[in-house]
């Protein structure tokens, strides 16, 4: 079971490129756009969540579950602090005198990163209030 959440920690991987939306040149017409990345990478979150649920936020779950609580609120802790850190390089960028023509779109993506970050301290708080001490 511990297996499945591993990929978790590929998510930290995937958020990373949306800093690219900060910094990196413009993308190419074929590329995605970064609100398509983030939809995706909610997506992954949500079903590894979903898995958790059902197979550990239920009556007379596994004992193994404390141990994948624990390390499941630490990967969401980790990826909060990768959504600051994308927040914080698009705010620097962003902020500049003459900013990037990208940057035309940053307060929505700015908006969503928030809305995900405010999903996974939910996700976290459920998990918390089953497992206590997980985190």
């Amino acid at each position: 079971m511990l297996k499945r959440f591993l990929p978790l920690l590929a998510v930290l991987a995937l958020v990373g490129p949306a800093a690219a939306v900060a910094d990196g040149p413009a993308k190419p017409s074929g590329e995605k756009d970064p609100g398509a990345r983030l939809a995706t990478i909610e997506q992954r979150i949500d079903a590894r969540f979903h898995a958790f649920a059902t197979h550990c936020l239920v009556d007379k779950a596994p004992t193994q579950c404390v141990h994948i609580a624990t390390r499941f609120v630490q990967r969401l802790g980790k990826v909060q602090g990768r959504i600051d850190h994308i927040e914080s390089r698009i705010n620097e960028k962003c902020s500049q005198p003459t900013p990037p023509a990208r940057c035309a779109h940053a307060a929505d993506l700015v908006s969503r990163l928030d809305a995900l970050k405010s999903k996974l301290a939910g996700y976290e708080s459920q998990i918390k209030a089953k497992y206590p001490d997980a985190g």
